[in-house]
């Protein structure tokens, strides 16, 4: 993996805040593709170098799906510029599920959605699987 991805998606999750937990937690359960976090904005997409998707949509009754942390194409990082060109913009940093049963109805909390995507994040990229 290219050396400053690693730093900018640790980064990335960790900065997570109440807010990004509400907008995580608050899929439409529609399907996959919509962003999640952060809004799309020419500034965020620069600045914040990835995005959070919804993905698969396990179980629209019981509110569980997947989200996927993806890298953005018009980053500012050099490190994410560098990941881009190897893997593509398509490429999945990580993925976890959402299950707003956990919890007693509130969804994973704020440090479970960090640890859990930066265990899957480690995963893939021990594994260079990034698809």
């Amino acid at each position: 993996m290219p050396s400053g991805c690693k730093k900018v998606v640790g980064q990335f999750v960790s900065a997570f805040d109440a807010s990004a937990k509400k907008k995580l937690c608050s899929g439409t359960l529609n399907g996959m593709g919509g962003r999640l976090y952060p809004s799309r904005t020419p500034k965020n997409d620069a600045k914040k170098a990835c995005r959070v998707d919804q993905g698969h949509v396990y179980d629209k009754e019981a509110k569980r799906y997947e989200i996927v942390l993806q890298p953005n194409f018009e980053t500012d990082s050099s490190g994410m510029k560098d990941f881009i060109s190897k893997y593509s913009t398509h490429a999945i940093l990580a993925k976890m599920t959402i299950d707003m049963n956990e919890n007693d109805g509130e969804g994973p909390t704020l440090s479970q959605i960090r640890e859990r995507l930066l265990a899957d994040f480690e995963r893939r990229d021990d594994e260079d699987d990034y698809s």
